[in-house]
């Protein structure tokens, strides 16, 4: 790679998560030379719909010497495997999350990024976000007081019809706890800083007669060092909201859609009163080339994540300073622990 130019990047996979990720990548200016897929027409196609330069395979993409860095954005169970050939050619890697299926795999990954000295992490944009900046400067100033506790939710609702859908199939690590509840025990760990030291909970698995085999709901709860707790829930058959709040001895903060927010507000009580403030973090595209390759399509921030990945290759970073391979793997082995305890096992595992 040309330390004195900016890296370029190829995309590996060509699903929904693309369709939104495009956006936030011409935000942040990067350059996308091509995109794989399973399929050459996939490929193709999305590469027409969204005016990357050229659609190729896996192999050719990890091949070439003009991509120094691959976005994994396929379904977990194939993380691993595409991140391990982009990294044996050299390549770095941002990889969606979750970033494996468990700890093991995660490891695997981790020793190939050593082995190939390359970057890898972990895409839990929910840590770059403008909001989330402010929250922590209000914490780490003081004014809010420690947090005790966090109470977060994250489930949405899929139909008995849509039985086809990754997550309602256990062949695809589906469920509702690698998909959503990774995002609440993320949370988790970016305000606590720490693994718990111990978690517990019950999902429900099989509770009817479409036997879906996965978590479709769940609820778990922590606690840390110091006596923090934690109360979260999951699942993609009952919907709930996506806030959290986040509990000092007498101050709260909510975070309406925690996992990508664009607001905060601060409760601070004081005798019968209570003050609300409140944080927007938007960014509005000022040029007008990249608003025409907006079109119609939301800004909804990964562009902050991006950014933070590119700098980080051209300081010559191996892991995040902010996602570290430690992050991932506490979060992932909350997972396992948790899958354990409910008797989930995917078939592949």
């Amino acid at each position: 790679m040309d330390k004195t130019a900016r890296p370029g990047w190829g995309i590996m996979g060509a699903g929904g998560i693309v369709q939104r990720w495009i956006n936030g990548a011409r935000q942040a200016g990067i350059d996308i030379r091509a995109i794989a897929s399973r399929t050459a027409e996939h490929a193709k196609k999305t590469a027409v719909e969204l005016g990357i330069p050229e659609a190729v395979s896996y192999e050719e993409l990890v091949s070439r010497d003009d991509i120094d860095i691959c976005y994994i954005a396929v379904p977990h169970p194939f993380h691993m495997d595409l991140a391990v050939m982009a990294m044996e050619h050299g390549k770095h890697v941002l990889v969606e999350k979750p970033a494996a299926v468990n700890a093991v795999q995660w490891q695997k990954m981790v020793e190939t990024a050593k082995e190939n000295n390359v970057f890898l992490m972990e895409a839990v944009w929910t840590r770059f976000f403008p909001a989330v900046a402010k929250l922590r400067e209000l914490f780490t100033e003081g004014s809010l007081g420690p947090v005790k506790t966090i109470n977060c939710t994250f489930s949405g609702f899929l139909p008995a019809s849509a039985k086809d859908n990754r997550n309602l199939r256990p062949d695809l690590a589906g469920g509702g706890l690698l998909d959503m509840g990774v995002y609440c025990l993320h949370l988790c760990d970016m305000i606590y800083g720490c693994a718990p030291e111990e978690i517990t909970g019950f999902g429900c698995i099989n509770t009817d007669e479409n036997r879906f085999g996965v978590d479709e709901q769940a609820v778990y709860i922590a606690r840390y060092d110091g006596q923090r707790l934690a109360m979260l829930a999951s699942g993609v058959r009952t919907a709930m909201r996506d806030t959290a709040f986040l509990y000092a001895e007498n101050t709260a903060v909510r975070l309406p859609r925690f996992w990508k927010p664009t607001e905060l507000f601060i409760q601070r009580i004081k005798g019968w009163g209570e003050i609300s403030e409140e944080c927007i973090s938007f960014e509005v595209p000022s040029d007008t080339a990249v608003t025409e390759a907006f079109g119609t399509r939301p800004d909804e921030g990964f562009q902050y994540e991006i950014r933070h990945v590119e700098e980080c290759v051209l300081k010559g970073l191996r892991e995040s300073p902010e996602v570290g391979w430690a992050v991932t793997d506490r979060v992932l082995k909350q997972c396992d622990e948790l899958r354990n305890q409910w008797g989930l096992k995917y078939p592949f595992e």
